[in-house]
């Protein structure tokens, strides 16, 4: 008898052609034993909320309401709502192959996994952000590649074993950065975790949307989330210091770089910088560190470096340009 999966998508205002396109990709899942609970956090969208009504008439998907309280609290809520032996996570603006929850389950089962993450494909450039293939992740070898490479460790596509699932919550904020690879962390102690790699699960990148929410509030709100990500990272990971010093100023170039497509200006960059990390705790880091990092990109260590040399205003200029050329493709 195949075991049933819940698949669990948290919806806010989503742009109607991705959230139809996410939800086409759950119902027609190869694995035929599943149940899609889909929660509405308090949608505004006229289109959105109608779209989500149209799917909830047809007894495809199981649809629950709820006040705007944050994805963290939609996916507790849809936790549990969910019945299934195994739960996945989808975003409502992400979609999966056809055959992804039948893929992980046969991984899960051949394997003994509680849970299997398989990597995510960046839509925009077709990148496969999977640091590993086809092996069991150790918390505490792998601990500084789960820090650097946090993005390939979030609940996103992830396939968790349904008990173990429930046991584990969100923590319940309005945070938007972090809280779903924490989750992921704290579900993984205790359990055999397997990296398949091989992709499957499409990660929406939608810049104008980006554009669209970019403010200097959300820039700083960004930040702190990242600090309060490291401060959890340091409770249940046994990760140097350094790797998560390494980790802020890989989120701080990114942060420059909204900041650079809000043409916040290079002094404001450095006011908002030093109030992330001070100068002190920079210049701590050995360049060489970072040079040996394998889990940074040739492109990463570039801009981390122009950082721990307090080049912010030339990084900064560097990401205003890499926009404006985007901007003209």
């Amino acid at each position: 008898m195949n075991r049933l999966v819940s698949i669990i998508i948290p919806v806010y205002n989503t742009e109607p052609n991705l959230l139809k396109k996410s939800l086409e990709s759950a119902i027609n899942q190869s694995y035929s034993h599943i149940e899609i609970i889909v929660i509405d956090d308090g949608s505004n969208s006229r289109t959105t909320i109608s779209l989500l009504e149209k799917y909830e008439r047809t007894n495809k998907i199981i649809l629950l309401k709820q006040k705007n309280s944050g994805v963290s609290v939609a996916r507790n809520q849809g936790l549990k709502q969910s019945t299934g032996d195994y739960v996945l996570f989808l975003d409502s603006d992400d979609y999966i192959d056809s055959n992804y929850t039948e893929r992980l389950m046969d991984v899960a089962k051949k394997k003994n996994a509680d849970i299997v993450f398989s990597g995510k494909v960046k839509t925009d450039t077709e990148e496969n952000d999977s640091p590993f293939k086809n092996r069991i992740i150790n918390l505490k070898s792998d601990s500084n590649c789960i820090v650097i490479k946090a993005h390939a460790f979030t609940s996103q596509g992830a396939l968790i074993r349904g008990v173990k699932a429930r046991s584990t919550r969100f923590t319940a904020t309005t945070t938007t950065t972090g809280e779903d690879t924490e989750y992921m962390v704290k579900a993984m102690h205790g359990s055999k975790s397997y990296f398949d790699g091989r992709g499957g699960y499409h990660y929406v990148c939608n810049e104008n949307s980006i554009t669209h929410e970019l403010s200097e509030k959300s820039i700083k709100k960004y930040l702190n989330e990242t600090t309060l990500l490291c401060e959890a990272f340091r409770e249940i990971l046994p990760a140097d210091k350094t790797t998560l010093d390494i980790f802020k100023l890989l989120k701080l170039s990114r942060a420059i770089r909204k900041m650079s497509i809000l043409k916040l200006g290079v002094k404001r960059a450095n006011t908002i910088a030093n109030d992330f990390m001070l100068k002190a705790h920079i210049d701590d880091i050995p360049s060489q560190k970072i040079l040996n990092e394998v889990w940074l990109s040739k492109k990463e260590k570039a801009k981390i470096i122009l950082l721990n040399d307090r080049k912010i205003s030339t990084l900064y200029l560097l990401q205003k340009i890499n926009t404006a050329i985007k901007e003209r493709k």
